[in-house]
């Protein structure tokens, strides 16, 4: 009999045992859990808070509630709003689509951070690393809108999305001109007086008109060095959806590779 009560006892406690066990390991990972997706809500809810911050301010200098003597002042009050979740670039979160939004909208603020000290000293440099920083920071906000429900002021959002919008056109067309220039392939078509011609039949794919489209090309040696350079010219506008002749003669010999590059405008 006390046998049987010691063993029901050993029993009941490795029961307990076993159950507390599962408990605390559900109860760590339902911790980790909700600590990875605090920070996703956290990072939207503090960008939040400091952009309304950073376009209150805005409307407060434009309404002249606050007077701003100087222009670097103001930028770096800008900055000073957002860099509150600066932080979030090194946290983990659940989402990682999220969290490289999350470094792409930082990257945007540390270039507009470090553009005002070029404000009075090279204002070009200054204008392109702002101007680089508002579209990134543009289309991670766009996304953030659309995807994951960040809630902002329409009319002080209205700038930023019109932005970000163009920047996202703007970037596809740019991928269909490089794939256009990627894929041309220049063949040898006659040899005349020590001359070689070679020409390449390219469709306009991306969608726009192209002006001056101008390619460059280097001739390569078989250690991959850069013998010659030459060059094909299409100087009128190259509809979408059109087909273009481009042809150029060397007398470089030598070579075994060519490379080449594309300057041209949008129409």
């Amino acid at each position: 009999m006390k046998k049987n009560i010691v063993k029901s006892l050993l029993v009941l406690f490795v029961f307990l045992f076993v159950i507390t066990i599962v408990g605390c390991s559900n109860a760590e990972k339902g911790s980790t859990e909700q600590k990875e997706q605090s920070i996703d809500s956290a990072f939207i809810s503090e960008l939040k808070k400091a952009l309304e911050k950073r376009w209150d301010y805005i409307e407060d200098v434009e309404n002249e509630k606050i007077i701003v003597e100087d222009d670097v002042e103001y930028y770096e009050k800008l900055i000073s709003y957002e860099k509150e979740v600066y932080h979030f670039a090194t946290e983990d979160f659940n989402d990682p689509k999220l969290k490289a939004i999350a470094e792409d909208y930082i990257n945007g603020m540390k270039s507009q951070e470090e553009s005002i000290q070029y404000y009075n000293v090279d204002y070009m440099k200054h204008d392109e690393m702002w101007s680089k920083g508002y579209d990134e920071r543009s289309i991670a906000l766009l996304t953030l809108a659309e995807e994951y429900g960040l809630k902002l002021n329409e009319k002080q959002f209205k700038d930023l999305k019109t932005n970000a919008q163009l920047v996202v056109e703007q970037n596809d067309i740019q991928q269909k001109i490089e794939e256009i220039v990627h894929n041309i392939k220049f063949n040898k078509v006659k040899t005349e007086y020590g001359w070689d011609t070679y020409n390449a039949t390219v469709e306009n794919t991306s969608g726009v008109d192209l002006d001056s489209f101008n390619i460059e090309i280097d001739l390569l040696d078989k250690d991959g060095v850069v013998i010659g350079t030459e060059s094909s010219y299409h100087s009128n506008t190259w509809k979408s959806g059109q087909k273009v002749l481009f042809e150029f003669s060397t007398d470089i010999t030598g070579f075994v590779k060519m490379e080449w590059e594309a300057d041209y405008y949008i129409k």
